[in-house]
């Protein structure tokens, strides 16, 4: 438990230097205490996605494929050129391949079934990109295992990078891994707010402010396993688990449901108290 709370700690003071003293404040609001894990992470594209003229070779035939399906991703580049059939082995399906790069998906170390593995883009020149698919939440890519297990935030896109990284005989850190949202070309961080049921009340209270920000994307996903649990944006239901459980279930919020410059309760609902988790995702802007 000490373990989980100094993390959590870390990260809510990332939060408030972020976000509480940039002008406008996105208001975060933990039940009975500071056990929630809001968090940001900068979002930028890849170079070879900014300008034609730069890493052309990279972009070349994959630039329209990832324009019209990627969603939420996440990338590196390694620290020299890729052998591809170094590489190739690692995919359990290819989609595409050619001299110069394969596309195709690579299972991550606890997420291996078909729907949970992302698209995986590797080009010789030394660009990896892992993504989802532009029609699946953005909170797809939120690690709730590893949450459950060790209290850490992480993704599945960074567990597949991680995966990748060791044949590209380069050494992954957080300053090296960067996400982006091809979708959104436009958002330029992304909030993650997690919640574990028993822990604090189950429930947080945010604030979208009216001024100083433009929002993109709402997202949530949830972990549980009773019939009777759910996540809830004042009181209404917008994960249901179900009587099977609920293992990563997401969803794209309606802007309507967690609406800008009101205040909103996000509830974890836990029936039988069994250990649920839940992370909320907002894709966003800061503006003048």
């Amino acid at each position: 438990m000490k373990r989980r709370k100094r993390s959590k700690q870390f990260i809510y003071a990332c939060l408030l230097i972020t976000l509480i003293f940039a002008g406008s404040t996105l208001y975060i609001a933990n039940g009975a205490s500071d056990t929630n894990t809001p968090g940001v992470l900068s979002l930028a594209p890849p170079v070879f996605a900014q300008d034609s003229d730069v890493e052309s070779a990279a972009l070349s035939g994959i630039g329209s494929k990832l324009d019209s399906e990627a969603g939420i991703s996440a990338y590196f580049q390694a620290s020299g050129p890729i052998d591809l059939n170094v590489v190739r082995g690692l995919y359990a399906t290819r989609e595409i391949e050619t001299d110069d790069y394969i596309v195709g998906e690579i299972p991550g170390t606890i997420y291996t079934a078909e729907w949970e593995r992302p698209h995986v883009y590797i080009h010789k020149d030394g660009w990896v990109l892992a993504y989802f698919n532009k029609d699946e939440p953005t909170s797809k890519m939120i690690d709730l295992a590893t949450y459950a297990s060790s209290g850490s935030i992480t993704t599945k896109l960074r567990d597949v990078l991680d995966t990748v990284a060791p044949y590209t005989n380069t050494s992954l850190t957080d300053d090296n891994v960067v996400y982006y949202h091809f979708q959104y070309p436009n958002a330029e961080k992304m909030l993650v707010v997690s919640e574990i049921s028993g822990q604090d009340g189950n429930s947080f209270r945010i604030v979208l402010p009216p001024a100083g920000h433009e929002f993109f994307e709402l997202s949530a996903v949830v972990r549980a396993n009773s019939t009777h649990d759910a996540l809830q944006i004042d009181g209404a239901t917008i994960i249901d688990v179900g009587s099977n459980g609920c293992w990563d279930c997401s969803t794209i919020i309606n802007q309507a449901q967690l609406s800008i410059g009101q205040p909103h309760t996000v509830r974890l609902y836990d029936y039988y108290t069994s250990g649920d988790y839940a992370a909320l995702i907002i894709l966003y802007r800061e503006v003048q």
